[in-house]
């Protein structure tokens, strides 16, 4: 068991203490979002921290604090951010993409890739609701949900998918 502090005068440590997410990728690395210290990525033969955030007019990050972390089957990560929606994260070209969500204030809770593959997103803010990657024209669109009160209202901030396939 392993401790690991921040020290913003430290090269390769943690970024920010207050960490939001823990993820680990197929590859055997841990992906840290934290609380205005961005992503952080961690490998254990490296034995440091590699700091993913906002660099003003660059492929970049536009805001430092990430919550949920995935990985989908062509080893991107998906990670939410509080007020810039979901950023994919393609490791092997180090490109990032933001999917703003406008109507969310983009202020996204949670992201999940099911066993298709498919792409899910879900916020309680704004225009709450579920939402769902459309592939071929690489935009999330609205996955309508219906209650029972016939209200449209969601106070979730995370999803799971059950043994049979249901969201």
């Amino acid at each position: 068991f392993a401790s690991y502090s921040s020290n913003p005068v430290e090269n390769g440590s943690l970024s920010q203490r207050s960490v939001r997410s823990i993820f680990m990728d197929s590859q055997g690395g841990m992906w840290l979002g934290t609380y205005f210290g961005c992503l952080n990525y961690y490998h254990p033969i490296r034995n440091r921290f590699k700091n993913i955030r906002n660099i003003p007019y660059k492929n970049s990050l536009s805001d430092n604090v990430v919550s949920c972390i995935v990985e989908d089957k062509d080893k991107n990560l998906w990670f939410t951010t509080v007020g810039q929606g979901i950023f994919k994260y393609n490791t092997i070209t180090n490109h990032l993409e933001q999917y703003e969500f406008k109507n969310a204030n983009g202020l996204m809770a949670s992201v999940l890739v099911d066993s298709e593959n498919q792409i899910w997103a879900i916020t309680n803010w704004g225009n709450s609701g579920l939402f769902k990657l459309n592939k071929a024209e690489n935009k999330f669109e609205t996955f309508p949900l219906s209650y029972e009160s016939g209200k449209h209202d969601s106070n979730a901030l995370v999803m799971l998918e059950d043994s049979e396939h249901t969201l």
